[in-house]
């Protein structure tokens, strides 16, 4: 295994880069002096005195004093897995109790609100990781002048997952165009009477409710995590779809 390696594995429980390096450092050296890691380091002084507290605090070193001189002990490797496997065991006796209190706060709604085209990123993130049919009422052209790029990735992605999908949007050349193409990308379309315009692209998948204001530069968005919210929307999404035009 190379040093490499055991950086990342040290980062993995929770150190820093920094702090990985020190701690490997104080391994070949197992009594050092402030002066003696910041050369073997070369990192400045403050850095090494600043990342040295952490660590002591942490329970990665400890400190002796020698000659009116103090010197940093690394925690031996085996004793530091001791540790770390006491502490596991204590989270999973706890576990049961922390569950308990994580379904108390998985039935209560919860809204997140973003803004700019990375929120939408994260919604189509989101409606690929549920991994289910989805419903959605977009406005195709508004959506392909603020965030093409993603987009199409997420199409793409969606029809790489088998993710089918009902569509209701207006009726352009692009959304005609798209609709061709229904049965190869697993999606149903139907277009809204030419009368209503709207600037929103809203979706329903499961529990999560995805308000995307399209109109905005940048877009805004809104997600709403509740079974009570995300049934009602799609009531009206089956209401609209009774009613609109499938050619």
């Amino acid at each position: 295994m190379d040093e490499k390696q055991l950086h990342t594995i040290l980062e993995n429980i929770g150190l820093s880069r920094k702090e990985a390096k020190i701690y490997l450092a104080l391994l070949d050296y197992p009594e050092s002096t402030l002066a003696d890691i910041v050369r073997k380091t070369r990192m400045p002084r403050m850095t090494c005195h600043s990342i040295l507290e952490k660590l002591f605090t942490g329970g990665f070193i400890d400190i002796i004093i020698k000659r009116k001189r103090k010197f940093f002990i690394v925690i031996p490797p085996k004793q530091l897995l001791d540790r770390l496997s006491q502490q596991l065991q204590e989270f999973r006796d706890a576990l049961p109790r922390l569950e308990k209190h994580h379904r108390i706060l998985r039935d209560m709604p919860r809204v997140h609100y973003f803004n700019g085209k990375e929120g939408l990123r994260l919604i189509f993130w989101r409606l690929l990781q549920e991994q289910r049919p989805f419903v959605v009422i977009t406005e195709i052209e508004d959506m392909e002048k603020i965030a093409p790029e993603y987009f199409h990735d997420f199409i793409d992605q969606r029809i790489v997952k088998r993710i089918p999908v009902k569509m209701l949007t207006n009726r352009t050349s692009g959304s005609l165009k798209m609709k061709e193409r229904d049965m190869q990308e697993f999606r149903q379309t139907r277009f809204i009477p030419r009368n209503y315009e709207f600037h929103t692209a809203t979706y329903v998948s499961g529990n999560l409710v995805a308000i995307i204001s399209l109109r905005r530069n940048p877009p805004t968005a809104l997600i709403i995590e509740d079974s009570d919210v995300a049934k009602t929307y799609r009531m009206y999404f089956d209401l609209i779809w009774e009613q609109t035009e499938i050619r």
